[in-house]
C-alpha cells in the first residue's frame, strides 16, 4: 500500500512538473489571443461605427415622413398605371390576355406597396408612441 501511494505521488509530481513546464506556452498563447481579439475588436468596432453613421444619415434624409410619402407616391403611381391599362383595354387597344397579365401584375405591385405603406405608418405610430432611443 505504501508503495502504491508513493507511485501515485511520483506520478502526480511528474504530471504537475509537466503542466508547469507548459505554463510559458499557455501564457504566450493567451497573449497572442489578446492581441488578436483587440485588433479584431478595433476593426469590427470601426466598421460598426461607419455603418451606424451611414444609417443615421439615411434615416435623417429618408426618415419617417419622407419614407411614408414616397411609399404613398409609389402606391398612387401603381394605381394609375393599373387604371391606364384598364382604360386601354376598354378602348380596345389591348387583347384580353395582355390585359389580364398586366393588370394582375400592376395590382399585385399596388397591393405590395400599399402593405408596405401601411406597415410604415404602423411603425411610425409605434415609434412615436414608444420613442425608443438609438444606440450610441
Amino acid at each position: 500500500m505504501a508503495a502504491t501511494l508513493e507511485d501515485i505521488r511520483v506520478k502526480n509530481r511528474q504530471l504537475a512538473e509537466s503542466n508547469l513546464s507548459k505554463q510559458n506556452a499557455i501564457n504566450e498563447a493567451r497573449n497572442q489571443l489578446a492581441v488578436v481579439r483587440s485588433s479584431e475588436y478595433t476593426l469590427i468596432k470601426s466598421r460598426f461605427d461607419e455603418l451606424y453613421e451611414r444609417q443615421t444619415k439615411v434615416v435623417s434624409t429618408l426618415g419617417g415622413v419622407v419614407w411614408r410619402e414616397k411609399l404613398e407616391e409609389a402606391v398612387s403611381a401603381a394605381d394609375s398605371a393599373s387604371a391606364a391599362v384598364a382604360n386601354d383595354f376598354m378602348a380596345g387597344g389591348m387583347s384580353l390576355d395582355d390585359f389580364v397579365k398586366q393588370h394582375v401584375e400592376l395590382r399585385t405591385q399596388h397591393h405590395v406597396l400599399d402593405l408596405k405603406r401601411q406597415a410604415a405608418e404602423q411603425l411610425l405610430a409605434d415609434s412615436t408612441a414608444t420613442a425608443v432611443p438609438m444606440l450610441s
